[in-house]
């Protein structure tokens, strides 16, 4: 379900029903990209060999260029979760009110979460206070909430300093290793693997 929240502003509710999903899309540094993972685990492989790894209640911020051509993992066959597509510029060309009187800076935000690797946050009593009522919510009264949700999440995200409470990342290439490790072991049930023979992998 996808909703036009405020100018420039898109949000949709997910849910993914497969082990793996690309995605391809412009890649634009003015877009900040926000997923919030309500149910299963994913493994969001990006660009420049990074990844993301979220379960219930993390949240990932990014720009669009860092998933122009990207693939989400689901480990559990399924994830569950909201996106919300900021474009900034517009943004800053048409704030609203609400924003504005909290001295909210578009390019403050572009600054802290486009120009780098994706941040990611691990799910907190904050995040829980935003999303929790988006899915609550009755489907009649989502926009409403969206607009008022959304808002305060960028005013929280404009609080947030970068490198603090965020998640671990790995590369890609250590996903594919352990991946390799899993297959090993599920395809050859009969054989007892070392914790040694592991490592060594």
């Amino acid at each position: 379900e996808a909703y036009s929240v405020l100018p420039g502003i898109e949000a949709s509710y997910n849910v993914f029903l497969a082990q793996q999903v690309r995605f391809q899309h412009e890649a634009s540094a003015n877009v900040l990209e926000i997923f919030y993972c309500r149910n299963g685990r994913i493994g969001w492989n990006m660009q420049g060999d990074t990844a993301v790894y979220l379960g219930s209640g993390d949240m990932t911020v990014h720009s669009a260029a860092c998933c122009a051509d990207s693939a989400i993992m689901f480990p559990l066959g399924f994830g569950e979760g909201l996106s919300i597509s900021i474009d900034l510029q517009r943004l800053t060309d048409d704030c609203p009110e609400i924003l504005q009187s909290a001295q909210f800076d578009p390019q403050a935000l572009q600054s802290a979460f486009c120009s780098g690797k994706p941040a990611a946050l691990p799910s907190s009593p904050e995040l829980e206070v935003i999303f929790q009522p988006l899915y609550a919510v009755k489907a009649a009264l989502r926009l409403p909430y969206l607009q008022l949700k959304v808002q305060e999440l960028l005013l929280c995200l404009s609080e947030f300093e970068t490198g603090g409470k965020e998640l671990t990342q790995y590369f890609s290439q250590q996903t594919e290793q352990i991946k390799d490790i899993h297959k090993l072991l599920t395809e050859h049930l009969d054989q007892r693997f070392t914790i040694e023979d592991l490592s060594r992998r």
